[in-house]
């Protein structure tokens, strides 16, 4: 996504759609996450998932060299350079807030803000939100927080100005899809939704998600992609995420169901697709500001609705 670096450069962070990550439990949330930026700095497995916003706020580094490192709002004028590092204080953060009291009472909108910055980057912010169905699990729930999660998903969907990633596990009922159908209440064409499925490798015998990626079941505009993440004996194993893209790409070349429709799955074709959505809505950002620098323009439009 280099190339966008120019084309983005005379907007504000603010001005750029938001991407908001949603999903159940376990579903490959933070995975999708990785997969898009490249990075490994996520907590991922059962005991480490997600209770509160995690909002990640991608900056292009202008300094003159190719680091990278990341900053938390929570610890002011320290920085991160190893992603390892970035990764436990995601955790040790979650477990604070979590022990608060206004955790504790409900109040599940306390986000943790993390700022990474790369020569690579462009600016953006990508947002992943607790998974459905999963607080209820932990000793440290909140109350009602069956109705909590998805209320809370709302809030930050309901964002005209955001790209939603569905994500669903290709190995459950794709149709009943929770996490589709919240999406759908705040996008009701399916305009800003794209699909994500993971786990497609492990989808049961004789089963496979070619007719989601073909559009035949679910109509979104945006589409599906499947991809293929670590798993859990992979992360355990310090499988690197170089190596787990390099596989994934080999799997959709090479499997006899996939490998017709082979780009139109795996990370690189969900980049592309996010790519092309961030564009038009740039352009279409463009054009009617452009249109407002006329004097006798009245349309009044905002980029970036809180």
């Amino acid at each position: 996504m280099r190339d966008l670096i120019s084309r983005f450069s005379i907007f504000n962070a603010d001005d750029i759609p938001q991407i908001i990550v949603i999903g159940s439990q376990t579903s490959g949330k933070s995975s999708v996450i990785e997969g898009i930026i490249n990075r490994d700095f996520l907590p991922k497995g059962r005991e480490k998932e997600m209770k509160v916003p995690v909002i990640i706020k991608l900056s292009k580094n202008n300094e003159m060299s190719n680091n990278e490192w990341g900053e938390f709002l929570h610890i002011p004028n320290k920085k991160f350079n190893n992603f390892n590092e970035i990764k436990e204080e995601i955790m040790t953060e979650t477990k604070r807030i979590t022990r608060t009291s206004n955790y504790k009472k409900g109040s599940l909108n306390i986000p943790i803000y993390l700022n990474l910055y790369s020569p690579d980057f462009i600016n953006l912010t990508i947002i992943e939100l607790p998974g459905l169905n999963t607080l209820a699990l932990y000793s440290d729930s909140p109350p009602n927080n069956e109705k909590q999660i998805p209320n809370l998903i709302l809030q930050y969907i309901n964002n005209k100005n955001s790209l939603i990633l569905a994500v669903v596990p290709s190995n459950t009922d794709i149709v009943t899809s929770y996490t589709l159908k919240l999406a759908k209440q705040v996008d009701i064409l399916g305009t800003r939704t794209l699909g994500v499925l993971t786990k497609v490798d492990i989808m049961d015998k004789g089963t496979d998600c070619t007719d989601f990626i073909e559009g035949k079941v679910i109509p979104l505009n945006l589409g599906f992609v499947g991809v293929v993440s670590r798993s859990f004996n992979d992360i355990k194993n310090n499988k690197s995420l170089e190596v787990s893209l390099k596989e994934e790409h080999a799997y959709f070349q090479n499997d006899n169901v996939y490998k017709n429709i082979a780009y139109r799955m795996g990370y690189k074709c969900l980049r592309v697709n996010i790519k092309k959505f961030l564009l038009n809505r740039i352009n279409e950002a463009a054009f009617r500001a452009k249109l407002c620098m006329s004097p006798t323009c009245d349309i009044t439009f905002t980029f970036h609705q809180n």
